[in-house]
C-alpha cells in the first residue's frame, strides 16, 4: 500500500482543502494471500465481454459466485480469453455480448 498527501490537489477544483489518497497493489496483496495459504482456489469460470457489457458481466459474475470460482477476463480478446482459459485449466468461458454465450473447454 502507497499513499500521500494531496494538500494542492482540490485548489484546481476552485475549493481550498486538504486531501489525502492511497493505492492498494493488489498483485502483492495476492501473492501475500497465496505465500500464507500456500495455494490458490482453482478457477471454474471466466468471463469474458464486449465493450459496452460490462455492468451484465459483474452481474452475471455475482449471480455464478455461489457455488463457483469466477474470474473476470482483462484480455482484449476472446480468442485471448480462451488461450489463457486452456492453459490454466479453466473448464469454461462465458462470453457476455447481446446473449451469454457458454464455451466449454
Amino acid at each position: 500500500m502507497s499513499g500521500g498527501r494531496y494538500d494542492n490537489l482540490m485548489s484546481g477544483f476552485l475549493k481550498d482543502s486538504g486531501a489525502i489518497g492511497f493505492a492498494v497493489n493488489v498483485d502483492a496483496a495476492t501473492k501475500a494471500l497465496i505465500n500464507e495459504r500456500g495455494e490458490t482456489s482453482k478457477v471454474d469460470i471466466i468471463v469474458f465481454c464486449n465493450d459496452g457489457f460490462e455492468i451484465e458481466s459483474f452481474e452475471h459474475i455475482k449471480a455464478l459466485s455461489t457455488g463457483h470460482i469466477v474470474e473476470f477476463s482483462l484480455f482484449d480478446s476472446l480468442e485471448e480469453t480462451i488461450e489463457y482459459a486452456k492453459a490454466k485449466s479453466i473448464s469454461r468461458v462465458d462470453f457476455i455480448g447481446d446473449s451469454v454465450e457458454i464455451i466449454e473447454i
